[in-house]
């Protein structure tokens, strides 16, 4: 599991750290390794935010600056159940509209506490494993829930992924190479036109049409008219 620290000081992301990778050790056995990585803000996260299970969010006086971090975190559709604050827990008080949902951990740190904490995560994990995707482009590496694409269209060099938020990411390759990345859910219908759906979010087939629940619609070619009535 990967797991991501952000805090104001340096000196409480590196306690945390050398604390999670003793935790790491003590429960191998059980959920694997940790691979844990700090931050002094969320705007190096954001990219590959969907890589990490947990996030400890250490902040001992700017708490603007964690409630602005939960928001974004929130933009990229991160659980509140995935958030851990490193504070007493009567902080969370300071923020009504996220107390519902969050863990916090008591200052000092202590091993149990922590074990307890990511053992909990870990077995929500594996009750809600969501698939993911991972995308490359030529700025960065992200990996998204393949239930969160809505559809993807070919766009010179490159995959348009449409999502459900209403934004996109760009894939690097072509509708070919998103459909054998995306094969092993079964989820998508890909046409030789150019373009990727997930049937879950397909509203209506017609004669050489294909309409969305998004409003998208998409014209068959007449080389995909074979496919169209399979």
């Amino acid at each position: 599991m990967y797991v991501a620290v952000i805090a104001e000081n340096i000196a409480d992301r590196k306690h945390m750290e050398r604390l999670l990778d003793r935790v790491s050790d003590a429960i191998m056995d059980t959920s694997g390794n940790l691979y844990i990585e700090s931050f002094g803000d969320a705007g190096s996260i954001e990219p590959v935010v969907h890589r990490y299970s947990m996030f400890f969010l250490d902040f001992q006086t700017d708490m603007q600056a964690m409630k602005e971090i939960m928001d974004k975190l929130a933009l990229c559709s991160v659980p509140l159940s995935k958030i851990i604050i490193c504070r007493p827990e009567e902080s969370t008080a300071r923020l009504p509209q996220f107390t519902e949902g969050l863990l916090a951990v008591q200052k000092p740190l202590r091993m149990e506490q922590l074990i307890q904490i990511v053992l909990k995560i870990h077995e929500a994990e594996l009750k809600a494993k969501v698939p993911t995707l991972e995308i490359r482009n030529e700025e960065q590496t992200s990996y998204i829930p393949i239930s969160s694409i809505v559809y993807a269209e070919e766009e010179g060099h490159q995959v348009h992924i449409h999502l459900t938020e209403g934004n996109g990411i760009f894939m690097l390759g072509t509708i070919a190479d998103f459909a054998r990345e995306v094969a092993f859910c079964g989820d998508f219908i890909t046409y030789k036109k150019g373009f990727s759906y997930n049937k879950a979010f397909e509203e209506n087939k017609s004669a050489g049409k294909i309409t969305l629940s998004t409003g998208k619609i998409f014209s068959l070619s007449i080389f995909d008219k074979k496919l169209f009535k399979q």
